[in-house]
């Protein structure tokens, strides 16, 4: 089965792919987020060196290539992340 992570952030109605990795190829990640970001674990990023642009809407997913995922209306975890400073 072919399954990738991906987390992107939502900001003025655009979604932008900020980390997709797939079954162990390396990871593709925005040019703004290169060496920020990482996989932890699952569809689990870290966020290193916190910029106030990094204010806004993220959503970690699993996508599932091969068409089987049962549950693509629950897939996916959402988080505001607020920058003070």
């Amino acid at each position: 089965m072919q399954i990738g992570s991906a987390a992107a952030r939502f900001g003025d109605a655009l979604q932008v792919p900020i980390f997709i990795q797939f079954n162990g190829f390396p990871p593709h990640i925005d040019s703004a987020f290169q060496d920020r970001v990482q996989l932890v674990e699952g569809a689990s990023i870290e966020l290193r060196d916190i910029e106030t642009s990094d204010e806004g809407w993220y959503e970690c997913s699993i996508v599932f290539l091969d068409g089987n995922d049962d549950n693509n209306d629950v897939n996916g975890t959402w988080i505001y992340l607020s920058v003070n400073g």
